[in-house]
């Protein structure tokens, strides 16, 4: 593990992931910190003692302006890191 980065992202969910990936492509030194045991965020699956595989059903996330789903988190991830990385000069 690093020890030091330019920009530390908080959260594991796929807005975090897509954030660091977008920023480790630009060249930045990205650390990415959890608190869960897993990464993923509420986008996970439950599995029981019955042949069904429980999803979460949904992806909720306070700044998805573009739709409360997937595609809006990498959306959400993707925007984030724009903004860093006008923020860092690049």
């Amino acid at each position: 593990m690093a020890a030091s980065a330019e920009v530390v992202v908080v959260g594991a969910g796929l807005a975090g992931l897509a954030a660091a990936r977008h920023l480790h492509r630009a060249g930045v030194a990205v650390r990415v910190c959890e608190a869960a045991e897993r990464v993923g965020g509420r986008v996970a699956t439950d599995e029981v003692d019955l042949p069904v595989r429980l999803g979460s059903g949904r992806y909720v996330c306070g700044d998805h302006r573009d739709t409360p789903s997937i595609r809006g988190a990498l959306v959400s991830g993707r925007r984030a890191a724009r903004a860093v990385l006008a923020d860092l000069g690049r």
